[in-house]
C-alpha cells in the first residue's frame, strides 16, 4: 500500500489552511463545526471537531470557477444550495 501524499492534496491542504476568506455558510451540530468555503475553482465542505481535528470535503469543481452560491434550504437535517458555473 502507497502511503504518500500526492501534490494536489500538498496544495490544496497549503491553500486550505492559507484561506483567510470568510466562510458562505456556518453550522454547528453534534459536536461538529461546519464551514462552507468557495476557493478559486472548488467549493469546500470544512468541518472541525474536538480540539484540534479538522477535515475537507471538496464538494464542488469547475475549472472556470463559480460564480454564486446560494442556500436554498436550511433545516436541523439538510442544507440544499444552487451553485452556478461561470
Amino acid at each position: 500500500m502507497n502511503n504518500g501524499i500526492s501534490l494536489w492534496a500538498t496544495a490544496a491542504i497549503q491553500h486550505l489552511s492559507n484561506s483567510q476568506d470568510d466562510p458562505l455558510f456556518k453550522r454547528s451540530a453534534a459536536g461538529f463545526d461546519f464551514e462552507i468555503k468557495l476557493l478559486g475553482d472548488s467549493l469546500w465542505v470544512m468541518t472541525s471537531f474536538g480540539k484540534n481535528n479538522q477535515m475537507a470535503f471538496r464538494a464542488g469543481y469547475s475549472p472556470d470557477g463559480f460564480t454564486d452560491f446560494k442556500v436554498t434550504s436550511d433545516s436541523d437535517q439538510a442544507l440544499l444550495s444552487n451553485l452556478n458555473l461561470q
